[in-house]
């Protein structure tokens, strides 16, 4: 009996066992069955939570990447990473849509691994610390100067430098002269030349402005700068010195200093002392030959220009024309000997004389410059009277006051020129025209009269101005008087300077780009004049008492952007006269007071900011002309009914990751005066917003319509852009405005195979003047163009119009489109007569079944084709592939297609791309061949009759392409600019 019941137990256990074997697979496929639909929800909500951490953390990013520092590799993948499930996402949705039950419990098998996976992610996000890196170390910066003219003192004196610095005995070189006499152009040019390599003694040039006020800390941190390092956290002085010995320590480098005024301990700062065994040397400029002999320096001595090459540079600069006029010329070349053979003081003064042709001008020039030289004594105070002769010959009131203001900025500063244009608008001194465009215009006219007046220096790109040491000098001078100015910037100063440093009749105090904490509680400088404040830029800065603006009541221009504060003062609220309140890049800020009382505010800078709601008041700003909310991924909302009260408004930002913080159309048309809109329209108020042509009267938009796609804002290089965001572009009806320069689309899923399959594409005029495109986040998108798409059947039509509608494309990204698969799919059908004929640049970035570019017969239409980048194609293995694919889709189409076959025979035989400048490829771990046909290598590529001499190629994590053809063969024999292999 015992044994019957032990047996019937067994069995029993067993059949439940296997039971339970059997069901606890089963019970999970009828959970992943059941769940699918609510598991698709949590997916959603848990992968918008990720990506608001995403935009967190590209925000935290952006505020810490600066010179020297480069994204984390972790990071990197991390956000590599959130794309991708973004994208897996995508595709599951569609999956989803069309799954029959069978299939259910797989595919929520799926879903139920990648909600595990999203919340891995968002752990992982959260436990970043740092989030930059030092970035590779380049062997210096190559320094915009004059070009030398041959047989010229200039030529001469830098010549001799460079035999004194190729000497073995001689470690340290002192160039000493007065101020304005071309030391530092001299060393700019021996900076350039060490850097072209004419020397092989040498790896790094590091060039360091030390400046009149010497500053250990700020010398040192310059060091580290120049070395991409950063040591601005440290606050011991000797660490420091040892952290910047390490540095210099182990390199062969040439160290020049350029603006030195006293002995420098190089002990203290961490400098090595240049032997012949480390290799390294030491150049210096001076306007004392004792700083020179302190240090033990090779002294040269930079003298002023000779007679002949004094009247040589001024003729030059004052121009021919005015050489022309009779009985002037003795007049000028006086003019010029007041010059003193000084060069900066030479074209200036010619710079300022230009097309003054009236002979009691020039009298009135030379008598002014010969009392402002006698009046004072001192080389020194004789240079700045020539210089202010320069400054006092602007007519316009204003135009100095735009002068004097690049001072704020700190010494040897690069000052973008539209950024400086922008805060001379905010200071009222361009004046008000009939649109901002206009003013703006005006403004750069201004940045152009002084830099030909000499008086500001540009770039070699335009781009950017700065201010020549003795300029700012001088500027800083005037400035002691009137108007008084309190200029401390990039000083790195750790506290605010004390309270009876401020003035009572400071008028502007500039204390930007330092590291100031913290403002103690109860600091209230009495300023009653004061009209302008910027502490921007001082990263560490996370309070600001209510104290600090109580006595500063005529306060207009308040400038925090790029601070740590977290509350606005209440006592901002009491500011009536602030005109502009800049407060971007204060990532952490979450609360600004009310704003009622601001009725004079015109500019409001409230982008990348933490805040949730719209500050109150905000509908009490009736003269604000510029609203700037871009990037604030927080806000809950923009609430109707306040735009209208903004009537005044010239420039609207409201770029939001949230799909909540949308406007009316009908608000937007109210805003008559707006010539700026960035923001998001809804979806059913987008076509009569286009209908209603307000756009028109926009010379900038950027109008985002549906949902919050990836949260993402590519960067355009155009000023007319849409953006379709999760929309349905089969069967929803979109209207492009006329004048679009760019088209966006992003996370539309429902868009079909092709590009071209896209009605708005075909039936809207206005993508005929597209200038780019750019295509990201689309599910269903495997090409551009495909002979089975609808656009095949009306290829006749637009033949006869002679236009393709991407005929005028310059410029096309293709991000993260899962079945992308190739640019076109032609079947033996000969593409649309001028299809991408004027592309100039392709992007291509994680397309995980893009396996093969370009074909050799589709090159045909990319000889304007400049710029290459793919990056993260993980099964991408060829570039240029000999297998013209096409080859078999147009056999098999044969019978259809035989007139529009061509004939390959020749297809290898001769690639061109004359106009390709760049070609990046990074990330493509089964990249191959850059061209697979004849062509086997780099070498090889430029020797089948390629014209890619010239091209700078990078690689970067492609190591099959590196294994194959980085070689010192190759590599010398390679007609390439640059081969840059990265990070491998």
């Amino acid at each position: 009996m015992l044994c019957r019941d032990l047996a019937m137990e067994l069995i029993v256990g067993s059949i439940v066992e296997f039971i339970n074997l059997l069901w606890n697979p089963i019970g999970k496929c009828i959970k992943y069955h059941k769940s699918l639909h609510e598991n698709m929800i949590i997916l959603k909500r848990d992968l918008e939570e990720l990506n608001s951490q995403k935009e967190d953390i590209k925000s935290r990013r952006d505020a810490e990447l600066h010179l020297g520092k480069e994204t984390g590799k972790e990071v990197e993948n991390w956000l590599e990473n959130v794309e991708r499930i973004n994208s897996e996402k995508q595709a599951i949705e569609q999956r989803v849509s069309k799954v029959n039950k069978l299939l259910r419990a797989r595919l929520g098998k799926i879903v139920d691994k990648k909600i595990r996976e999203v919340k891995k992610f968002h752990k992982k996000g959260s436990s970043f610390i740092t989030l930059v890196i030092d970035a590779p170390l380049s062997s210096g910066l190559t320094l915009p100067v004059t070009e030398i003219s041959s047989s010229t003192s200039l030529e001469r004196n830098i010549n001799q430098i460079w035999e004194y610095l190729m000497e073995e005995e001689i470690k340290k070189i002192g160039v000493y002269g007065m101020g304005g006499v071309g030391k530092t152009t001299i060393l700019k040019h021996i900076n350039n030349r060490l850097l072209k390599k004419e020397s092989v003694q040498f790896d790094y040039a590091i060039w360091v402005t030390v400046s009149k006020e010497l500053n250990i800390l700020k010398l040192q941190n310059d060091i580290a700068l120049a070395l991409k390092e950063n040591i601005s956290t440290e606050q011991d002085e000797t660490r420091r010195a040892g952290m910047v010995s390490e540095m210099l320590g182990s390199k062969k480098y040439v160290l020049i200093l350029d603006d030195v005024w006293e002995k420098i301990d190089f002990e203290k700062v961490g400098i090595p002392e240049p032997t012949r065994s480390s290799g390294c040397k030491l150049i210096l400029t001076t306007r004392s030959s004792d700083v020179c002999r302190y240090m033990g320096c090779k002294e040269f001595k930079v003298e002023v220009l000779s007679k002949e090459e004094a009247w040589n540079l001024f003729s030059d600069k004052v121009g021919q024309d005015v050489l022309d006029v009779p009985l002037l010329e003795p007049l000028v070349k006086q003019v010029a000997e007041e010059c003193a053979g000084l060069p900066l003081a030479i074209v200036a003064i010619a710079c300022s004389m230009r097309k003054v042709y009236a002979i009691h001008q020039w009298k009135n020039a030379l008598n002014e410059l010969k009392d402002r030289v006698n009046s004072v004594e001192g080389r020194e105070n004789e240079v700045f009277e020539r210089l202010e002769f320069s400054y006092n010959r602007l007519q316009d009131l204003k135009i100095k006051f735009c002068f004097l203001y690049c001072s704020l900025y700190p010494e040897d500063d690069d000052i973008p020129s539209e950024e400086l244009v922008n805060f001379w608008i905010i200071e009222g001194l361009v004046d008000e025209m009939r649109s901002r465009k206009d003013q703006f215009d005006r403004g750069l006219t201004i940045v152009d009269m002084l830099v030909n007046n000499c008086l500001l220096q540009s770039s070699s790109d335009n781009t950017s101005v700065k201010m020549h040491d003795l300029m700012r000098d001088m500027a800083l001078k005037i400035t002691r008087k009137n108007p008084r100015f309190m200029v401390k910037a990039g000083m790195l100063l750790r506290e605010l300077p004390n309270e009876d440093e401020w003035g009572e009749d400071l008028e502007k105090v500039s204390l930007m780009f330092n590291h100031i904490p913290q403002i103690p509680s109860g600091t209230s400088p009495s300023c009653p004049t004061l009209s302008t404040l910027i502490l921007r830029g001082n990263y560490v800065l996370a309070s600001v008492p209510s104290s600090f603006f109580e006595n500063m009541h005529t306060l207009r221009v308040l400038d925090l952007s790029n601070t740590l504060i977290e509350n606005l003062p209440n006592s901002v609220s009491d500011l009536e006269n602030l005109t502009a309140l800049l407060l971007g890049q204060c990532h952490y800020l979450i609360y600004v007071p009310s704003l009622a009382k601001l009725r004079s505010l015109q500019v409001l800078d409230l982008s990348h900011t933490g805040i949730s709601k719209v500050p109150q008041g905000m509908d009490s700003l009736v003269n604000l002309k510029c609203l700037y909310m871009d990037h604030t991924n927080k806000l809950e909302m923009f609430p109707s009914g306040i735009l209208p009260r903004l009537s005044h408004l010239q420039h609207l930002g409201l770029r939001s990751g949230s799909e909540n913080v949308a406007v009316r159309s009908e608000e937007v048309e109210g805003l008559r005066e707006l010539e700026e809109f960035e923001g998001r329209i809804y979806l059913h108020d987008y076509n009569r917003y286009v209908a209603s042509r307000h756009y028109g009267g926009l010379s900038r938009y950027y109008i985002i319509v549906g949902g919050s796609g990836s949260r993402t804002f590519y960067v355009a290089k155009c000023m007319k852009i849409v953006m379709l965001s999760k929309c349905n572009l089969i069967s929803d009806p979109i209207t492009l405005p006329h004048g679009i320069e760019c088209l966006q689309i992003d996370g539309c899923d429902d868009m079909g195979r092709c590009l071209c399959d896209v009605p708005l594409l075909w039936s809207n005029t206005a993508i005929l003047e597209l200038k780019e495109c750019g295509i990201f986040n689309c599910g269903s998108v495997e090409c551009i163009w495909s002979s089975s798409s609808t656009a095949a059947l009306v290829t006749k039509e637009i033949e006869e119009v002679h236009c393709s509608p991407l005929q005028r494309l310059e410029i096309l990204r293709i991000y993260s489109l899962p079945n992308f698969s190739a640019l076109f799919m032609c079947g033996g059908i000969t593409l649309p007569r001028g299809t991408l004929l004027n592309l100039k640049q392709l992007d291509i970035y994680d397309c995980p079944k893009l396996k093969k570019l370009f074909s050799p017969r589709l090159l045909q239409h990319f000889h304007n084709l400049k710029l290459i980048c793919i990056w993260y194609c993980k099964q991408m293995e060829e570039v240029i592939t000999a297998d013209d694919e096409e080859r078999t889709d147009a056999n098999a189409s044969k019978s259809n297609h035989s007139s529009s076959n061509i004939n390959q025979d020749k297809d290898t035989a001769d690639i061109t791309l004359p106009m390709l400048t760049s070609l990046t490829l990074c990330d493509l771990r089964e990249l191959k061949s850059i061209y697979s046909g004849m062509m086997k290598s780099l070498y090889t590529l430029k020797n089948g009759g390629n014209h890619w001499s010239g091209t700078i190629l990078t690689l970067r994590r492609s190591f099959n392409l590196l294994s194959n053809f980085v070689n010192d063969k190759n590599r010398a024999r390679c007609s390439m600019k640059c081969l840059c292999t990265g990070r491998t």
